[in-house]
């Protein structure tokens, strides 16, 4: 492993797969903070990857802010979070690297063509040789929770080979998926049969069996009518089993560019000037459509009466095609959560600890949401809630979980429930 030349410039291309790429331009840093410089070719192409945020034009494009290390929001989102980083860090200190000598291009470097979206950097670190045998997701799992406390992990190389790129706290893996669940290594190009996945393994916070209850939680979320991923429970010999999302930044060798609401609004997760009213007016200017709206509108109702509160700016994303066309992304990291002080990361026109029906109403107006689709939306999501007994038990899910989750879908749910 070797860290890049002050004096080297990162080159970025968009890789939308199959041989197609689009010069983006160069990236380069001084002074703790970021320069762009364009390719003729993407000021030629009529995109806008960042979605307003930098719109490309000739000359030096300097980082507006220093939140995400210094780097433009649209290639942070690039960077991952903290497993990968914890990955990353583990390999600087292998050979003899101090985190401190890691800059931001230092770790797009060493995400390179395997980051999530369709972005790429150029140098590339390469990657650590890693064993080319089978996929033993109960070992990585173990070996994960030794890394996260610290202790070595006899797949680390693996790990680092299949986990090094996604961002989120918990621990995840990259790989590909075949209709009768054998696993190989999740490059971009899979053999014929295998598609793009990420499996998820519990940290040492989360409850015995998060894998179960994040699968009930996407169920949850499909029958409430949101725009879910294909998904699925691995099961496991020992334990609940994994939960597992097929990759909407991939379609066959078909890679597909993404952006956060972080990297859009500039804007790292715990800002707390975000919330659903910033989600709802970007969704309406970033993709032009009222229907979209409403999706993210329906997004805001799931979260607050499935008592999700770990719903930060990071946990929302938008995904463009080759016309330029913007959408939100399907949703992703659904689960029961309490949030910081038990309260919604994400506020709700200005309420965070108990939102109500006055305060959905007031958001909807915000983004000129009907209010007959508010009230359509919360009774649907309200019926599904209350089916979460049987749709926790067909996932597997304890019944100490359940209990608990129980409990906080009906304090969630009882300001709708009065009269």
């Amino acid at each position: 492993m070797r860290l890049l030349d002050p004096a080297t410039p990162l080159a970025v291309t968009l890789d939308w797969g199959e041989g197609r790429r689009l010069p983006v331009g160069r990236l380069a840093f001084d002074r703790g903070r970021a320069l762009f410089e364009a390719d003729p070719a993407y000021l030629a192409s009529g995109l806008d990857l960042s979605a307003g945020s930098y719109p490309p034009r000739p000359g030096i494009i300097r980082a507006q802010t220093d939140r995400f290390e210094g780097l433009h929001g649209l290639f942070a989102d690039s960077l991952p979070d903290s497993w990968g980083r914890l990955l990353l860090n583990r390999r600087a200190a292998r050979h003899g690297i101090t985190t401190a000598r890691l800059t931001p291009l230092d770790r797009l470097a060493g995400i390179g063509e395997l980051g999530i979206g369709a972005l790429t950097f150029r140098p590339a670190m390469e990657p650590e040789a890693a064993p080319d045998g089978g996929i033993d997701l109960p070992t990585l799992a173990r070996d994960a929770l030794h890394l996260l406390a610290g202790e070595e992990a006899p797949s680390l190389a693996l790990l680092q080979r299949l986990g090094g790129s996604p961002g989120g706290a918990r621990p995840k893996v990259l790989v590909g998926l075949d209709g009768a669940g054998a696993l190989v290594h999740g490059e971009q190009v899979l053999p014929p049969g295998f598609t793009h996945w990420i499996v998820k393994f519990p940290a040492g916070e989360d409850m015995e069996d998060i894998g179960p209850v994040e699968t009930a939680y996407m169920e949850m979320a499909r029958q409430a009518g949101l725009r879910v991923p294909d998904f699925k429970l691995i099961t496991a010999p020992d334990g609940p089993g994994f939960f597992a999302a097929r990759r909407f930044d991939r379609d066959g060798a078909v890679r597909i560019h993404v952006q956060s609401l972080c990297a859009i609004l500039e804007a790292p997760p715990g800002l707390t000037l975000i919330g659903y009213r910033e989600l709802l007016l970007a969704t309406r200017q970033v993709t032009r459509d009222a229907g979209e709206v409403k999706e993210a509108f329906r997004r805001a109702v799931f979260n607050l009466l499935a008592h999700n509160r770990d719903d930060h700016a990071k946990q929302h994303s938008f995904i463009m095609d080759q016309s330029g066309r913007w959408r939100l992304s399907p949703v992703y990291d659904l689960t029961f959560a309490s949030g910081p002080g038990g309260e919604h990361q994400m506020d709700f026109a200005g309420e965070a600890r108990q939102p109500g029906p006055a305060d959905l109403n007031r958001l909807a107006d915000l983004a000129d949401v009907p209010r007959p689709f508010v009230r359509q939306v919360v009774q649907q999501v309200l019926d599904i809630t209350a089916r979460w007994p049987a749709i926790a038990e067909a996932a597997g899910v304890t019944k100490t979980s359940a209990a608990q989750i129980t409990a906080g879908l009906e304090r969630a749910a009882r300001p709708f429930r009065k009269g």
